[in-house]
């Protein structure tokens, strides 16, 4: 009875060190926890008006107190977050965009640490807007991906209606 607990032991470890070699040789599965946002969710130049370019988007924290870093970057520590910015020529109007699909409720965050800073924050469906001097910031839902944009500059309208119908169209 002995030899066949001593035979069933070494059969068991000879078993488990042969899966965990295959392991090592194959490599274990990773499930990815972070999830790129749809390309469809972000603006492209062309569905901004006329004279919008496409330039890099800043890296690194913004400058400034705490609520002028949060409006130069409302997606600073967004896992997976996808940045664009655009520049309209001649009016010097800049667009800032981040989609993202992140873990929690990141708009009831935002939407918090933009009313301690003390904006007014404007309900919207699947989202809400905020207004500052020379632009708007609005936030929005659609499914798992959460899209902010930031605009500064004359005549907004027509940027946040190309990216409300952006966000409406992935629902």
């Amino acid at each position: 009875m002995f030899r066949a607990a001593v035979r069933c032991g070494l059969g068991g470890t000879a078993l488990g060190l042969v899966i965990l070699a295959g392991f090592a040789f194959i490599g274990v599965p990773v499930v990815p926890t972070v999830t790129k946002p749809p390309a469809a969710a972000l603006l492209t130049a062309d569905d901004l008006p006329p004279g919008f370019a496409p330039e890099t988007a800043l890296s690194g924290p913004a400058a400034g107190d705490a609520c002028a870093a949060l409006l130069a970057d409302p997606a600073a520590g967004w896992d997976g977050a996808v940045k664009r910015r655009y520049r309209q020529v001649g009016t010097g109007a800049l667009v800032w965009e981040a989609a993202a699909r992140p873990a929690g409720d990141v708009l009831a965050d935002l939407r918090y640490r933009l009313g301690s800073c003390a904006f007014v924050v404007q309900r919207r469906p699947a989202g809400y807007l905020v207004e500052f001097t020379g632009g708007y910031l609005v936030a929005a839902r659609a499914g798992r991906t959460v899209v902010v944009l930031r605009y500064t500059g004359p005549a907004g309208a027509p940027v946040l209606r190309a990216a409300l119908a952006k966000v409406a169209a992935l629902t």
